[in-house]
């Protein structure tokens, strides 16, 4: 009867234990919120280093092997399973390697050039180009483009302009990837992120395939022409093709059509020659992110502490004055306790006394030496205190004499 009343004792706790979990479950269901917590974690520095990350990763991806290259090296640079190009172009002296891309283009490359701002700015009102610049604009204007770059903005606001194409009709004229083409209601045209500093015309009457791309003023800031099984594409700076342009679906599009889209089976890859600022370390990131005055401050002042602690003192220190006194008085009284352990500190004080009176030649002794005198005459044990203290005052009586 006993267990079976145990095991009934047991059975009603787990019941009340188990009717409690379910009350506090139900209570946390019905009272309590789960919510996601958002942390913003800061971009990576191969992010907000390289304007071409996202499109890297995309391309790869997505079946285009892709490799960047600081420089370019010449038509050999290329790899067999290259197909695409990109090149920035002040990294190529278009003067000797601009002619050996037109027949790579022809056998079914694809080349994209972005005339980049490393070459034009605005000095005392005028434009100022590199004859690097002259040499592109004789390349493109011997394959019927014609380049256009202007001094950023005008003095009213507005860029240059680009100039008209050709005969309506002679030119596969596209709106931009994204645009309603609805011409009442220019304010919901899209278009995607051009360079408004660099504008295009054509020379010639336009060949079949040829694809124009204009902004919002109709002023051309991208031509893709066709030459043999290749194309050729020229533009500003590709802001387009940029991390976070790829967000909106024009950019998106056209960075598509002019990658991806336009590289066969057979040369699926493609190369980026294109520069990339360095990403700055830690004092870039205290420099965007913060403030860079604490850590300077702070290092200013350890250099300038380091430097104190050793730089030598001048004329006598006191301290050092005290602490010769504390050296000596911690020798007597080492020499203290050495002798009261061997119970000869009687004999070197007489030794001392002798010779005190030895060098004092019969003269009256002083009140030091009488005090040690009576001490070893009453024959009571002395303190190491005590004899610390006559030790140090007998030695003090013979340097006096």
């Amino acid at each position: 009867m006993a267990k079976t009343g145990s095991k009934g004792g047991y059975g009603t706790f787990a019941v009340i234990l188990v009717s409690a979990l379910l009350a506090i479950a139900v209570f946390l269901i019905n009272r309590l919120e789960v919510y996601e917590r958002v942390t913003r974690q800061p971009v990576s520095e191969e992010l907000s280093s390289d304007n071409f990350y996202v499109l890297g990763k995309w391309l790869s991806e997505s079946g285009h092997p892709v490799r960047f290259s600081p420089r370019w090296a010449g038509i050999k640079d290329l790899s067999p399973q290259e197909g695409g190009l990109f090149l920035m172009a002040s990294l190529v002296d278009w003067e000797t390697e601009g002619e050996p891309l037109v027949p790579w283009v022809r056998e079914g490359g694809s080349l994209i050039i972005s005339v980049d701002p490393a070459w034009y700015w605005r000095m005392s009102g005028a434009l100022r180009v590199s004859a690097n610049l002259t040499a592109l604009e004789t390349f493109l204007k011997d394959l019927g483009l014609v380049l256009l770059v202007s001094t950023l903005e005008d003095e009213d606001g507005e860029t240059d302009e680009a100039g008209e194409t050709g005969p309506d009709g002679a030119v596969e004229e596209q709106e931009a990837p994204g645009e309603t083409g609805d011409d009442t209601a220019e304010d919901e045209i899209e278009v995607p992120n051009y360079d408004w500093t660099v504008g295009l015309e054509l020379a010639e009457e336009p060949r079949p395939g040829t694809l124009v791309l204009r902004d919002e003023r109709e002023n051309i800031r991208l031509i893709r022409i066709a030459l043999g099984k290749g194309h050729l594409t020229v533009t500003g700076s590709c802001y387009f093709m940029y991390n976070y342009n790829l967000r909106a679906g024009v950019d998106a599009k056209l960075t598509w059509e002019l990658t991806g889209a336009s590289l066969g089976a057979e040369r699926p890859a493609m190369l980026f020659v294109r520069g990339r600022r360095a990403a700055g370390g830690l004092f870039a990131t205290l420099r965007e992110r913060g403030n860079l005055w604490p850590p300077l401050v702070s290092i200013a002042a350890l250099v300038l502490i380091g430097f104190w602690t050793v730089i030598p003192g001048f004329g006598v220190r006191r301290e050092e004055e005290t602490a010769g006194h504390g050296a000596m008085t911690g020798r007597f009284a080492a020499e203290a306790r050495f002798l009261q352990r061997y119970g000869a500190y009687g004999a070197y004080l007489e030794a001392y006394l002798w010779e005190l009176r030895r060098r004092s030649g019969g003269r009256k002794p002083g009140r030091e030496i009488k005090e040690v005198e009576a001490a070893l005459a009453s024959g009571k044990k002395i303190g190491r205190r005590k004899i610390a203290v006559y030790l140090k005052n007998l030695m003090s009586a013979l340097e006096r004499i």
